[in-house]
């Protein structure tokens, strides 16, 4: 059977996928706690403190990964006098490098 010209073949289009994860996420984050009457996404920043200001370091390391963004790592590939005439340098130029050669 034919296309009718100017007819989509399928006029409905593709079927809408659910939402995903994250949005589920977003949408929840947004609902008032009726018990605190706060937004669940305070809430949430709030319990991160908390655990952070008690000595959590992963708590820690959480909420300075947010505000001042993942620390810079550097590696630096350059030509010395090894088997291969590589070297591979890993670390900070201000705390001093840490070079293996191949």
């Amino acid at each position: 059977m034919p296309f009718v010209k100017g007819m989509s073949g399928n006029p409905n289009g593709r079927p809408k996928k659910g939402l995903s994860f994250t949005d589920i996420i977003r949408h929840q984050a947004d609902f008032i706690n009726k018990r605190t009457g706060e937004k669940n996404k305070d809430a949430i920043v709030k319990k991160l403190w908390e655990l952070a200001d008690d000595g959590d370091m992963t708590a820690l390391k959480y909420l300075m990964d947010r505000v001042d963004g993942t620390p810079r790592q550097s590696m630096d590939l350059g030509v010395v006098d090894g088997p291969l005439g590589i070297a591979i340098s890993f670390g900070d130029e201000d705390e001093g490098d840490t070079t293996s050669e191949v």
